[in-house]
């Protein structure tokens, strides 16, 4: 068999984009696109390497729900890591957040941390986002919830990791 044609002997070439709107990034994925399993990654983000992500997960998940901001994510890729540390805090919430309006739907949300709208609203509920504004009724899941932008600031402040 002509080894040219095998697709075991192939590698695939392509260009990497993360969307824009995905301003987290699940740890699954920082595995993948590093290469590397979940403690190397975690180490990683211990050792400053990746210097900005969060666990957002629902204060009763045993589980974690780790995620790393988009930017942090590239630059470790390209080998630019050190210039991502010297960017502070509030910058880097402010593009996480991506606009400056005094409240952030729950659809929005869930797009940017790369997450559920189950998991946004359990969240909300469990009283870690703050009370949300419930403007836009729509039946079951599809419910949009408003979050004040001050109450998003401060759980992103409170479940960085280090």
């Amino acid at each position: 068999m002509n080894d040219t044609l095998s697709p075991l002997g192939a590698q695939l070439s392509m260009d990497l984009d993360i969307p824009t709107s995905r301003k987290l990034i699940p740890i699954e994925a920082a595995n993948v696109l590093l290469d590397r399993d979940e403690d190397q990654v975690l180490a990683l983000i211990e050792s400053g390497k990746l210097v900005w992500a969060w666990d957002i997960r629902h204060p009763e998940a045993k589980q974690r729900e780790i995620r790393i901001w988009r930017n942090s994510l590239l630059a470790h890729l390209s080998g630019d890591w050190d210039a991502h540390s010297q960017i502070s805090e509030e910058a880097v919430l402010q593009h996480v957040l991506n606009h400056r309006r005094p409240e952030v739907r729950s659809t929005d949300l869930q797009r940017c941390w790369s997450c559920s709208q189950t998991h946004v609203h359990a969240l909300i509920v469990s009283g870690c986002l703050g009370p949300a504004k419930q403007r836009e009724q729509i039946r079951g899941s599809n419910a949009v919830e408003r979050i004040a932008r001050e109450h998003l600031l401060t759980f992103l402040r409170q479940r960085r990791l280090h």
